[in-house]
């Protein structure tokens, strides 16, 4: 009997750390998740240009684009415009929105599709297509752009951002 609590005992005693180290883990992926809902909380509230019409919406948290050490948090839209670039680039031009992991201002960026899905810019790997954010194309006198927000920070045990 004594026998079956000591192998009880040391096999109890050998998961603790492996609890710990899960514990440390789903916290930073529990935090980060919750940062992901703040960005994208602020982001739903931005108001768009008139001629402007929703498509597709995005979010994702993880090791996005490049490689690197760190955690890209994205949050996007791909819309529809019809009338003048400058006027719906303008719209974003100054806006920001606070950070939920460091209360630093993130600015909210617009790209044209047609210079976003070229591949220099730098959007996460699976939205750098039309196919990626699984949408239709414009209408014929439509085109397209991507507002959202990119920030990153430094990587943490989100099994996500490595």
């Amino acid at each position: 009997m004594k026998k079956k609590r000591w192998i009880l005992f040391c096999l109890a005693l050998a998961c603790v750390p492996a609890v710990a180290v899960l514990a440390f883990v789903l916290r930073d992926v529990w935090s980060n998740s919750a940062a992901l809902r703040g960005f994208d909380r602020q982001f739903s509230t931005l108001s768009h240009p008139a001629n402007t019409r929703f498509i597709a919406r995005r979010k994702c948290v993880g090791l996005l684009c490049g490689g690197g050490n760190h955690c890209g948090f994205f949050v996007g839209e791909l819309r529809a415009f019809s009338g003048e670039w400058d006027e719906a680039a303008k719209a974003y031009a100054d806006r920001t929105i606070i950070s939920p992991i460091d209360d630093e201002l993130v600015p909210v960026r617009a790209l044209r599709a047609s210079a976003a899905f070229t591949g220099r810019e730098r959007l996460p790997w699976d939205l750098a297509t039309l196919e990626g954010w699984e949408a239709d194309g414009p209408d014929e006198a439509e085109q397209l752009y991507i507002v959202y927000v990119f920030p990153s920070c430094p990587a943490n045990l989100d099994p996500r951002c490595h």
